[in-house]
């Protein structure tokens, strides 16, 4: 195979990773395997027919992916990237704590004034309360202790 017809089998059709099959991707999706399915072997069909295959020519098999090499870093570079990385972290931390700061919406004086009398007033009040129960109780401990 040469020219234009090369050059799309390596290239494929950019329709994604199911372009050259014949069955739609509605069927694809809805042949999953159920209760009492089995799931589909993996065939590999013979191109003939499709992109001008030849008979008897090998089938197309997908390659494997690709894996990333891991490169090991010197303790000196571990050091310096975790400093960066925590950087970078303070940095984003206090960025966002400035945006959330601008949206926050601050009471007027005379608020914030009706709002620490209310505090200050149910403080009393419940501390009123439980000083009442206090006398209460102990007075009936007494009772009961004589």
């Amino acid at each position: 195979m040469g020219g234009k017809a090369a050059i799309k089998e390596k290239v494929g059709t950019g329709k994604g990773r199911h372009a050259s099959s014949s069955v739609p991707t509605a069927a694809r999706r809805s042949a999953a395997p159920g209760p009492g399915r089995t799931s589909p072997a993996r065939t590999v069909h013979s191109p003939v027919g499709r992109e001008g295959g030849k008979p008897g020519a090998p089938a197309r098999v997908r390659a494997r992916p690709r894996v990333a090499r891991v490169r090991l870093l010197s303790p000196e570079q571990r050091l310096v990237a975790a400093i960066r990385r925590t950087y970078r972290n303070a940095v984003a931390y206090f960025r966002e704590t400035r945006l959330e700061m601008r949206k926050v919406v601050w009471p007027s004086r005379r608020e914030t004034m009706v709002y620490t009398l209310v505090v200050v007033a149910s403080t009393a009040i419940v501390g009123l309360v439980i000083w009442v129960f206090d006398i209460g109780l102990s007075g009936l401990l007494r009772l009961i202790i004589r």
